[in-house]
């Protein structure tokens, strides 16, 4: 999902950036939550995880990317976030946050590094960590 490249980056300032890669289900521990399905609960992911569908409950995982037809109601703590799709609680990124324009997040933002896109829509704080 997230892979550090020196000549794609996501931002110009940025040293350490990450590049989105679509699909992570040839990797162990990943989960995909795939357009149309919803899934509820508490999940613990070792890897990365990819929401398309609709997400309801906490979510731990390494690297997120929620798509723009993404939705995930809960609290996330994760390292690398990609988001584009709407996120309906608080978020904890580790380390790198990237926001899409097209992103929607109603909840505090803990982050270390972040990037927000021009149209992106956060009602919440933003907490540096």
């Amino acid at each position: 999902m997230f892979s550090r490249s020196s000549t794609d980056k996501t931002s110009n300032d940025h040293d350490d950036d990450y590049t989105f890669q679509n699909n992570p289900s040839n990797e162990t521990g990943s989960l995909i939550v795939g357009q149309g399905v919803v899934l509820n609960g508490t999940l613990k992911v070792p890897n990365k995880t990819l929401v398309s569908g609709s997400l309801n409950g906490e979510l731990q995982t390494k690297r997120l990317t929620v798509e723009s037809s993404g939705h995930i109601t809960g609290k996330i703590n994760c390292e690398n976030a990609d988001i584009a799709g709407h996120v309906g609680d608080d978020l904890t990124s580790t380390e790198f946050l990237i926001l899409r324009s097209s992103s929607v997040i109603s909840g505090d933002i803990f982050y270390k590094e972040m990037q927000i896109d021009k149209g992106a829509k956060i009602t919440g704080k933003l907490i540096m960590l």
